[in-house]
């Protein structure tokens, strides 16, 4: 697991895109305990949050369809205690991004449900009721209307809302 931490500490300091997706991939990822994945999983969404500023996340995610998969299978593993200034938000959010870019909206719409909130104001994760419905509505309305009709039965504008608020 050690091996595995450094690693990815190792490829994102180098902006090995390609190196990074392969690591959850890899026999290594996969022959871990449960407890030994969410931590590398954490160690992940981390170091590459961390790094956004010298590895691109936008230009990662549209070079790379592993490192999409790489991303998301890091957020499907992550240990429930909180990640440092709530990283995994952070990398939520750019892959919501990503998708809505790319007309992806059903996955934009399951990104954007697993993002962590709670009413806690010292947690990392508190959004304020406001703050819950707000941060999310920031499309222009015609852009949202084609959200809501391209997802189809996965989601409604009112669901939408509803599960903001």
């Amino acid at each position: 697991m050690d091996s595995l931490i450094l690693k990815i500490a190792r490829l994102v300091q180098s902006k090995d895109v390609e190196g990074l997706a392969n690591i959850m991939r890899s026999g290594s990822w996969l022959t871990l305990g449960s407890g030994d994945q969410r931590t590398v999983a954490g160690a992940f969404v981390s170091s590459v949050v961390a790094a956004k500023e010298t590895l691109p996340l936008a230009q990662a995610l549209d070079r790379s369809p592993g490192f999409v998969e790489a991303a998301e299978e890091a957020l499907r593993s992550l240990p429930p205690s909180p990640l440092e200034n709530a990283a995994d938000n952070i990398l939520r959010h750019i892959l919501f991004e990503y998708y809505v870019g790319h007309d992806v909206y059903s996955a934009a719409a399951k990104i954007l449900a697993t993002t962590r909130m709670e009413d806690e104001p010292h947690s990392v994760y508190f959004h304020s009721p406001v703050d819950k419905c707000d941060g999310k509505m920031t499309y222009p309305e015609e852009k949202l209307n084609g959200f809501v009709s391209k997802s189809g039965p996965l989601i409604n504008l009112s669901s939408l809302i509803n599960s903001l608020c």
